[in-house]
Order: structure tokens, then sequence, then C-alpha cells
């Protein structure tokens, strides 16, 4: 999230950072506008449901839980190098980025340093992926 929180930034947008707790001060640098919350992960449902649409990046069970809530209330998802057990079939699967254009999706507009982690992580699924079917 921060990765992406510091390219808006960067580029001149407003960031907002939905925060499961209630200090204002555990956003990242790069968040203009902290909610604090004191929800904890049940914040998930509130990022979710802010959303236009859902991209889904690597991640863990947060990302998981966000998946579902945009399933839940119908939000558009893409599912990026994220999460390959869910089948969903509305949900287009990218495992690499550059098949994501087929979908609209004009570039990476993260920092560098988010694209070369969603690289790696792909990168480290595909190679799980063979060793188990060997």
């Amino acid at each position: 999230m921060e990765a992406a929180a510091r390219g808006a930034f960067e580029r001149g947008a407003h960031t907002i950072g939905i925060l499961p707790g209630y200090d204002h001060g555990a956003a990242n640098p790069h968040i203009e506008f902290a909610i604090a919350t004191g929800i904890g992960e049940a914040r998930n449902a509130v990022v979710i449901g802010s959303a236009d649409a859902v991209v889904a990046l690597a991640g863990e069970g947060g990302t998981l839980s966000e998946i579902g809530f945009a399933i839940k209330i119908g939000r558009p998802l893409v599912a990026l190098c994220s999460w390959p057990q869910i089948e969903v079939s509305s949900t287009p699967r990218i495992r690499r980025p550059p098949s994501a254009r087929r979908f609209g999706w004009r570039g990476w507009g993260g920092s560098p340093g988010a694209q070369e982690q969603t690289r790696k992580v792909g990168r480290s699924r595909s190679k799980a992926r063979s060793n188990t079917q060997d």
C-alpha cells in the first residue's frame, strides 16, 4: 500500500489512508489524509466499499478479504499476480503484467519499487508452480 501511495503522491494525486487503528501517525509518509478508524481489519470493507473498482495485487489474508468484499458487493475486480486459488468467472486472471493491456490497463502507474515487487512475486509464484508440477 505504501508503494501505491508513494506513486500517487509523487504524481500530485491526493492520497487517503484508511487505518485499522486510532493512531493517525501510523500512516505512511505519503498519505495526505489519514482516517483512523479503530476497527482493525474490518476497515477492508470500508476500503472496498469506497472503491469504484479493485485491482488485487499479490498479498496475504488482507488482500483475500478485500477480494471477497469486492465479489460480495459487486465491485469490478482484476487479480494481478494474486491468489490463483480464487476462481471467479467474472474476474480477469492476469499472470503477467503485459497481458493486462488486454483489459485496458495502460501501464504501471506505481512507483518503480512497486513494479519490481510485483515482478518478483510473479516470478516466485511461477517458480513455485513449476516445482509442484515435477
